[in-house]
């Protein structure tokens, strides 16, 4: 699975991305902006685009939209630290595949929601 990370945090970057590559995931790049994952996603072939739901001051949620209208082949995942339950009016208006938390963040996990 190729698969681009967006988030904000550079300590869970730096954790995540060895460790989905341990599970077998091709890591194609990562950002931390709304802007810089649009031009990433466009310059690589990813699969699924792992989005945090709050992004800094930009919207996880909109930037799942941009995505979605600029590259429709691509599933985005939505992952938070924060509960689903906490989520749901957000996610309920997302056209993301689904959502994880990022503690349960796993190859196999994404692959069930993309499946």
């Amino acid at each position: 699975m190729n698969c681009i990370i967006i988030d904000d945090n550079r300590a869970f970057l730096d954790s995540v991305v060895p460790f989905l590559v341990s599970e077998g995931a091709r890591v194609l790049g990562t950002a931390s902006s709304g802007s810089a994952a649009l031009e990433l996603a466009r310059s690589v072939r990813a699969d699924v685009a792992l989005v945090d739901v709050y992004l800094g001051d930009e919207d996880g949620i909109a930037l799942t939209a941009a995505l979605r209208a600029a590259l429709p082949a691509m599933e985005v995942v939505l992952i938070s630290t924060h509960d689903r339950d906490d989520l749901l009016e957000l996610l309920s208006s997302s056209d993301a595949a689904g959502f994880l938390r990022k503690d349960s963040l796993t190859l196999a996990a994404i692959t069930r929601l993309i499946s």
